[in-house]
């Protein structure tokens, strides 16, 4: 019997076969790392997007809600023979009375609030029972986020005088509700946003209680 030996046989790469391997695998790794890097960023940014929207459409609901139901409303005040009208607007904060939802009919419908920017949050402050406190630190008043990080808030008032309108940055002592409020909003994130809402109520004054009819002149 015979026994053949056998003998293995090795390939040795050559230098440039091993730059080119080498090459082939780090392009190949690059295209991966990129593509991955590309798909979280787009990921990233679609989630940002749509938290923006979420919160834009929360801040739209909120607006929607309070502004459109504002309604003129009066509290007795023993300084003024005819009860002031309880709104109050200036470019930077604005105080009214408005028609709320209730889920019990003792807690009634009228609500008061302020709007405002608190730091780098728009804010509102409700209060179920009038009149409305003059420190926001009162026990009776909840405070509510309507949105974070933002950069400014300004308020401006349609008023109609004759046959114009226009828009005013201070209501004054006027005794009758605005046309209509326009909210712009800033982010720190440089987007801006405009809410104009036409207010609720513009019959007569509501009262707190009995009905007073209001004097005729």
């Amino acid at each position: 019997m015979m026994i053949r030996s056998t003998r293995c046989r090795y390939h040795r790469y050559t230098l440039i076969e091993v730059i080119v391997a080498i090459t082939l695998l780090v392009t190949v790794i690059g295209v991966l790392f990129l593509g991955t890097a590309t798909v979280t960023s787009s990921w990233e940014q679609l989630n940002r997007h749509s938290q923006q929207l979420e919160n834009v459409l929360l801040l739209d609901r909120s607006i929607d809600s309070l502004l459109s139901n504002i309604i003129p409303f009066t509290w007795p005040n023993d300084d003024f023979r005819r009860p002031p009208l309880s709104f109050r607007g200036d470019s930077e904060r604005v105080d009214f009375t408005y028609i709320h939802a209730f889920n019990r009919l003792e807690d009634g419908a009228i609500r008061t609030c302020a709007m405002l920017l608190e730091d780098d949050e728009f804010v509102a402050y409700y209060c179920e029972r009038p009149p409305f406190p003059e420190s926001l630190s009162a026990e009776k008043l909840r405070r509510s986020v309507l949105s974070h990080d933002v950069d400014s808030v300004s308020f401006f008032y349609l008023d109609q005088e004759d046959e114009d309108v226009e828009f005013i940055d201070d209501w004054g002592d006027r005794d009758y509700l605005p046309l209509a409020i326009l909210v712009h909003v800033e982010w720190n994130d440089g987007t801006e946003k405009n809410w104009l809402r036409r207010t609720g109520g513009s019959s007569y004054y509501e009262r707190w209680g009995r009905w007073q009819q209001r004097d005729k002149e």
